[in-house]
């Protein structure tokens, strides 16, 4: 069955109070719940046609449980975006008017909803991370003790006719020697891998932590450009750094120049060189290039010659 669904808003209640409900006719509702008791009239903020408006409405309930003042009343604590956006996600909407239009407030709304949604696929994948990890660790746990189990079974099963001439006449009591060794050994490596599963179950948690937010998933998981947005940041204020140190640089580089041109020139200071002789060793007949001095050096046979000795 067709029907209204509606979000209403009254300035005589306190601010942020809603009432969100159902009605074939509308505006006769309005008019009935100005009583006595009201001081102003009700507003209609949003109204939405829907099929099976009463399953609808019970969706919308459900779903603004936490929001809720009473179970036995439609009022309900929340946002106009809000309470919107619930309506519409809970049925199909064959007509609607919004009458409080607030886009940043609708906008906010939906990429809380947004935000909440990857957070609760996020926790979801996270456990399934768990659930393997401990799968992937676990595999030695249980196997051994399973192996070993089955083990003192057989050597029970093979030992199991040798007892006939002790027990010829109970047979019950071989049976229940021969299952006493499995039992108590599978009986303490079961606690022994319930222990280490505990171990295993505490430890994948500090692994995989589940987002208690938005905000508490890793930006690489998010997919966002967060970490873009940083690295942006942090680039055009190196940019601005290094165009204010150029430009420092500039300035101070002109002041220099401006300095050094009002400043007096300094006295060039002709620097002299020593010539150099040639000159022949008289050991190894060597050909050599020095300055003169009263001893100089060979280059081949590293033995002094004085200036008399040279050729």
């Amino acid at each position: 069955m067709e029907g209204w669904l509606y979000v209403m808003s009254n300035e005589s209640l306190r601010p942020g109070l809603l009432k969100i409900g159902r009605s074939n006719d509308l505006r006769q509702h309005v008019k009935d719940l100005y009583t006595r008791g009201v001081a102003a009239p009700f507003k209609i903020a949003y109204r939405g046609l829907v099929e099976d408006y009463e399953e609808v409405e019970k969706k919308v309930h459900y779903a603004l449980e936490d929001c809720r003042l009473s179970s036995e009343r439609d009022f309900f604590e929340c946002s106009i975006a809000r309470a919107i956006l619930t309506i519409q996600e809970s049925g199909h909407i064959m007509s609607e008017d919004v009458y409080v239009k607030d886009e940043h407030q609708l906008e906010k709304e939906k990429e809380a909803r947004k935000q909440d949604k990857f957070r609760i696929q996020y926790n979801e994948k996270t456990k399934k991370n768990r659930k393997q990890y401990i799968e992937d660790e676990g595999i030695w746990l249980d196997k051994p003790s399973f192996y070993i189990t089955i083990f003192l079974g057989l050597v029970a099963f093979i030992l199991f006719p040798q007892m006939d001439e002790y027990f010829r006449d109970n047979s019950a009591i071989k049976w229940f020697l021969a299952a006493i060794p499995p039992y108590i050994y599978w009986h303490f490596a079961s606690k022994k891998y319930s222990r280490n599963y505990r171990e295993l179950e505490t430890k994948a948690e500090k692994l995989y932590p589940l987002a208690s937010s938005y905000d508490s998933i890793p930006a690489s998981e998010r997919g966002d450009n967060s970490c873009e947005i940083e690295k942006g940041e942090r680039l055009s204020e190196s940019e601005e750094v290094s165009s204010v140190e150029l430009t420092f640089s500039k300035i101070k580089s002109n002041d220099n120049i401006v300095e050094s041109s009002e400043s007096e020139p300094e006295p060039v200071v002709a620097q002299v060189t020593q010539a150099k002789i040639s000159w022949v060793c008289h050991y190894c007949a060597t050909d050599n290039s020095s300055e003169p001095a009263n001893q100089v050096v060979c280059i081949r046979c590293n033995r002094a010659s004085s200036m008399e000795d040279i050729w």
